[in-house]
């Protein structure tokens, strides 16, 4: 791992990502999802070994990005990203703030953004996306 890159750097024209190395992080490596934003478009990153799960994700209809502590992992600031499919178990994903570029912040609370997702192939789903901020993210148990 020697060549591990320091940190995640994402290049963009507009909202289109023109460059990344999170292709090559251990995160990526590791499975776990990247939230990026530029030009009003939040766009997430899904490594190769979680491509098994845009098939749940593109049933969105809107996708609402909740922040707030979450209680399962030691209160640490978070994201759930619902993708809302207007059934009763939408796909979750959850993210902490080291798989996220720029928390949202409170001003983009209610407000309305592009979205979309990435893979090393390019993009591969767009939608709306609205970030709503919670006291505290709900704990797996309470899903049940």
């Amino acid at each position: 791992m020697g060549t591990e890159p320091d940190f995640i750097e994402v290049y963009s024209e507009g909202a289109e990502i023109t460059y990344t190395n999170y292709w090559e992080t251990e995160m990526a490596e590791k499975g776990f999802l990247y939230l990026s934003a530029n030009a009003g478009t939040i766009r997430l990153l899904v490594p190769p070994s979680q491509l098994a799960a845009l098939a749940e994700m593109k049933t969105a209809k809107e996708v609402i990005i909740y922040r707030g502590p979450w209680r399962d992992h030691g209160n640490r600031d978070a994201l759930e990203i619902v993708f809302e499919d207007y059934s009763e178990t939408p796909y979750l994903a959850y993210l902490v703030a080291e798989q996220v570029e720029r928390m949202p912040a409170d001003s983009d609370q209610g407000k309305v953004f592009n979205f979309a997702i990435w893979t090393t192939t390019g993009k591969v789903f767009e939608s709306t996306a609205r970030c709503k901020k919670l006291k505290v993210l709900p704990s797996v148990e309470d899903l049940d």
